[in-house]
């Protein structure tokens, strides 16, 4: 075992003092699911009202944000190893199986009063077996681009853990609406389908592009607030704000662009027999993921504008209304394409609405997210972009290009903003460690090395910082059996240097050895 690593660190006995206090794990083994799921009442509807939500997310929140000078705490949804267990709000495997057998609809499919829940557009059908979807179509100059984007981005987002509806792409004959008379432009059963078919691109071969989303599974009762919990739902008790799962939008907001991402889009399903069901948590509107919503047309945003475009100053005294230079258009050389450039601002990037999960994102929660990301397949993102049946092979070649570019500076940017080292295993009172940056290629071997320090559970050093030079990825830090004869329980403390700079955070490994073994019973990044 020793032979097979390189290198192995001896810790070295010393004595000093560190002020860092370790938290006390439970000698437990880590908790991977989290039971949510006990039967409660169909709770009640909540519905997004954009004037509340505004005066509370500005004025309100706002001013408790200046007068609260703690930091935001740490993710509560997290075990003991810094991960997200599962829950009815990260499935880590939901990505490879489907949320329902029902499919993609059966012809004929009828057009239904209800409207649209899951975004903005679209209509709502029936389809052969009474199975409700949502059928939306391109903006007319973007053929395939928002119901490429909404395929696509449910595939990337329930590959990464989070639940999303189902997507499926559709070539619609006029005819296979229900209901009305295609050849009679006076038939008044044909308003609602007639101008949802032409207020789009035009037909191919006869049949139009649309996007079916399966939505709602089981009861919607509206959306997931972005403070606190829901009071009438007992299976919910950590504060929105503070789930890690949900400060991942973060990260995975800027990876796939998301322009509105809010409460507005988490939306949660009552699933179950009313009265022995519980909620499940989706994100929603996924049509203006990949750009899609932020596409500039030529001379679309002339004239006055209030976008302070001529500087603080002049805008302050102009009232906003100062003329500024217009955006540049978007591309159209692909137009199944949105404005997703392939360079993106990971730590700049933010929702167009104050969003509590998001604003509060630690370092952390940006690890865990980009670890996830980077962890989906590229073969996946291939089938996914194959998938969306985008009938330009460039455009398909080129939207993977963007989105396989920006997963890698995402990554790479929260790789950066701690100390990346994942255990792999323990032997004897050796623990290996691997540097992920360098194991995803995002870091140089000769450009690393770690400072590492023993700690005791009240965090006294009881080593000096060690500098080790790495030789590869892994490496193993060992501890002394005279240090090992002392004290149960240490804390190794991780600290890595890259070109001369230490990286913002340490990774704390708590370990505990009982009859010279060493086990290792918490992590912390």
């Amino acid at each position: 075992m020793r032979a097979a690593i390189a290198p192995t660190i001896v810790l070295l006995l010393a004595l000093a003092s560190c002020r860092y206090r370790p938290a006390r794990f439970a000698d437990a083994a880590p908790v991977t699911v989290i039971d949510d799921t006990d039967p409660i009442p169909v709770p009640a509807r909540r519905e997004y009202n954009e004037a509340i939500y505004l005066s509370d997310v500005y004025l309100r929140r706002a001013l408790v944000d200046m007068l609260d000078p703690a930091r935001y705490p740490e993710a509560g949804d997290v075990n003991s190893l810094d991960e997200v267990p599962r829950s009815s709000w990260f499935m880590p495997n939901i990505g490879a199986v489907p949320l329902s057998l029902d499919g993609e609809p059966v012809l004929p499919l009828t057009v239904t009063r209800d409207a649209p829940r899951s975004s903005e557009r679209g209509i709502t059908v029936m389809d052969a077996r009474g199975v409700r979807y949502e059928l939306r179509r391109d903006p007319a100059d973007r053929p395939e681009m928002s119901t490429s984007a909404e395929f696509i981005a449910s595939r990337l987002v329930r590959a990464f853990g989070l639940l999303a509806p189902e997507v499926f792409i559709l070539n619609l004959a006029p005819t296979d609406l229900a209901g009305w008379d295609p050849t009679d432009a006076q038939d008044p059963a044909g308003a609602v389908p007639r101008a949802f078919l032409l207020d789009g691109p035009p037909a191919v071969n006869g049949r139009y592009r649309v996007s079916a989303t399966r939505w709602p599974y089981g009861i919607d009762v509206g959306i997931a607030p972005d403070l606190g919990v829901r009071s009438d739902d007992p299976n919910d008790a950590i504060a929105h704000q503070d789930r890690r799962s949900l400060r991942a939008w973060k990260v995975l907001g800027a990876w796939l662009d998301v322009h509105g991402m809010g409460v507005r889009k988490m939306r949660e399903s009552y699933v179950g027999v009313p009265g022995r069901g519980h909620l499940w948590h989706f994100v929603v509107g996924l049509d203006d993921f990949l750009g899609a919503a932020s596409v500039v047309r030529p001379g679309s945003a002339g004239g006055l504008r209030s976008d302070l475009a001529g500087g603080p100053g002049l805008s302050f005294l102009s009232l906003g209304l100062w003329p500024g230079k217009d955006p540049p258009p978007t591309q159209t050389r692909w137009p199944a394409i949105g404005a997703l450039s392939d360079s993106v601002d990971p730590a700049g990037w933010d929702t167009p609405l104050p969003y509590a999960p998001v604003r509060r994102a630690l370092d952390t929660d940006g690890y865990w997210a980009a670890k996830r990301i980077a962890a989906i397949p590229t073969d996946l993102i291939r089938s996914a972009v194959h998938g969306a049946r985008i009938s330009d092979p460039s455009a398909r070649a080129e939207l993977t290009r963007r989105i396989l570019e920006r997963r890698t500076r995402v990554v790479r940017y929260w790789l950066s903003r701690v100390t990346p080292c994942e255990v792999q295993r323990t032997k004897d009172r050796i623990v290996v460690l691997r540097d992920l940056a360098i194991d995803l290629g995002e870091a140089q071997v000769g450009s690393t090395h770690y400072w590492v320090t023993a700690l005791d559970q009240q965090g006294s050093r009881l080593t000096r910082p060690l500098e080790v030079k790495l030789a590869s990825a892994e490496f193993a830090i060992e501890i002394p059996e005279i240090l090992a004869r002392k004290h149960t329980r240490i804390v190794i403390r991780l600290e890595a240097e890259r070109d001369g700079v230490l990286l913002p955070r340490a990774c704390y490994v708590h370990t505990i050895l009982q009859d010279e073994q060493l086990r290792v019973i918490g992590i912390r990044h």
